[in-house]
């Protein structure tokens, strides 16, 4: 087989495919960031959607649109019920980090699977870090 190659110009758009781990990412960056945040063409999924309700519950506001998330971020609230993160690994344990930052209790909490999910490095870390402050 023989092929020939020759230099050419390459042109047009192209758009990555919503990807579910930089989703969550993104919602609590800006979460965090203060002031309005516009994440585009985000993934929506039921592990994203935990995390959005998790953000919500701790004081976040987040408007959903046709293809983008609006995020409002800066503080972090106590919340008034337990933060269900459904069966999202992702989910808890971003969350378990970020309820760090919030003063007063914050439980989180998964279905079944998620519940038989090994979590106690995370949580020994964290309070390690603690016991530095």
């Amino acid at each position: 087989m023989e092929a020939i190659i020759k230099k050419s110009e390459i042109e047009g758009k192209i758009i990555a495919p919503p990807s579910k781990s930089y989703t969550h990412r993104a919602l609590i960056c800006a979460a965090l960031a203060k002031g309005k945040s516009r994440i585009i063409s985000p993934l929506i999924s039921d592990d994203t959607e935990a995390t959005i309700s998790v953000l919500r519950k701790l004081g976040i506001e987040i408007k959903m649109n046709e293809d983008s998330i609006e995020v409002e971020g800066g503080s972090l609230r106590e919340p008034k019920e337990d933060l269900f993160c459904g069966e999202s690994g992702t989910t808890m344990r971003l969350m378990t980090a970020i309820c760090s930052l919030v003063n007063g209790k914050c439980k989180l909490t998964g279905g079944p699977s998620l519940s038989q999910r090994p979590i106690k490095p995370l949580i020994e870390g964290l309070k390690q870090l603690a016991e530095r402050s």
